[in-house]
């Protein structure tokens, strides 16, 4: 699932984001100008999709159910009465037919969002500790290095050190000549 970045401090708080981001993702651009038959038949087969899914009982697929079954109850029950064709008696009686469906797919609904935000608060705990553990872990790393660092920093300057005494004792180990003695040399 596709969202956006949130910034989530409690299961709930990253429960129900998470739960918001289904209800967005069911939202149906109902067209009152498409055929209502085509609408019922819509109802239909997202009553059959959810009830697969729903057959399916994985994670994935009770997030695909609630989806579906939140778009199925929205259509049948705001959608489909306020359509310019509803006045037709006969699909006011499959309307109605349909609509026995309801109370038991609104039950679903709050069982499956009960589920999905259990869910969803596991999922939070599991990413907590996982970010705990890659902070401790890239703590550990720098500290590390910080280590290999400083034991490096220390090596070098002891070779410098050392350079320097070096040149030190090379500097008095030579024969203190003056100028003017290597002048007469060169001659």
């Amino acid at each position: 699932m596709a969202t956006a970045t949130v910034r989530c401090t409690t299961p709930g708080d990253y429960a129900s984001k998470s739960i918001e981001a289904l209800n967005s993702k069911a939202e149906v651009n109902f067209d009152h100008d498409k055929p209502l038959d085509k609408w019922l038949k819509s109802a239909h087969v997202l009553y059959n999709q959810a009830q697969v899914q729903k057959q399916e009982g994985t994670d994935d697929t009770l997030r695909h159910y609630y989806v579906l079954m939140l778009r199925y109850v929205d259509i049948v029950c705001n959608e489909i009465p306020n359509h310019p064709g509803y006045v037709d008696k006969g699909r006011q009686v499959e309307h109605k037919k349909i609509m026995k469906t309801v109370p038991s797919a609104v039950e679903d609904l709050e069982a499956a969002k009960e589920k999905l935000r259990k869910q969803y608060e596991t999922e939070f705990e599991r990413k907590m500790e996982e970010h705990k553990k890659l902070v401790e872990t890239r703590k550990r790393e720098k500290a590390e290095q910080d280590v290999r660092d400083a034991a490096a920093a220390a090596a070098a300057e002891e070779r410098r050190q050392a350079e320097m005494e070096a040149r030190a004792a090379a500097l008095t180990s030579r024969p203190n000549i003056s100028v003017g003695d290597a002048m007469l040399r060169d001659g």
